[in-house]
């Protein structure tokens, strides 16, 4: 790494520390903040969050089974609903999935650890198909090479 650069983590970090020592008001009139993909972000990125946008309410949206690089469960949106610590808050946890059939639905329940209580949206399709592929590993390799 370049002597004036920093890596993505410690920025986060040095951000946070930053706010809390300087603090700012450049967004203190941002009334409304929207995060999708919640789940994706750390709780030391919601404390900035709030000290950007201290007077704005927060939508925040997340699927904590679609998380990319961390394991998470109910307690992260009540840890974030700690952080912002807005008078009236919600939590609302909605079982019905719009984005695909039942076939497909049912399909990938079978791969997450915890049992889930989503149903999709009143929509049939085709059932689902396996094909087993049977590649030897070193034809695997050359694959991954190219």
């Amino acid at each position: 790494m370049e002597a004036d650069s920093l890596y993505y983590d410690d920025a986060i970090a040095i951000a946070y520390l930053y706010l809390k020592i300087y603090g700012t008001n450049k967004y203190k009139n941002i009334k409304q903040v929207v995060i999708d993909e919640a789940q994706d972000y750390y709780p030391l990125q919601y404390e900035i969050f709030n000290f950007l946008f201290s007077n704005a309410k927060f939508t925040i949206l997340g699927d904590m089974k679609q998380t990319l690089a961390k394991k998470e469960d109910i307690s992260f949106y009540e840890q974030i609903q700690k952080i912002l610590n807005k008078k009236k808050s919600s939590l609302i946890m909605l079982d019905k999935s719009f984005r695909c059939t039942n076939e497909i639905l049912n399909f990938s329940l079978k791969f997450i650890e915890q049992s889930s209580q989503i149903k999709s949206f009143n929509r049939n399709g085709d059932s689902q198909k396996y094909i087993l592929l049977i590649i030897p590993k070193s034809s695997l390799m050359k694959l991954l090479r190219k």
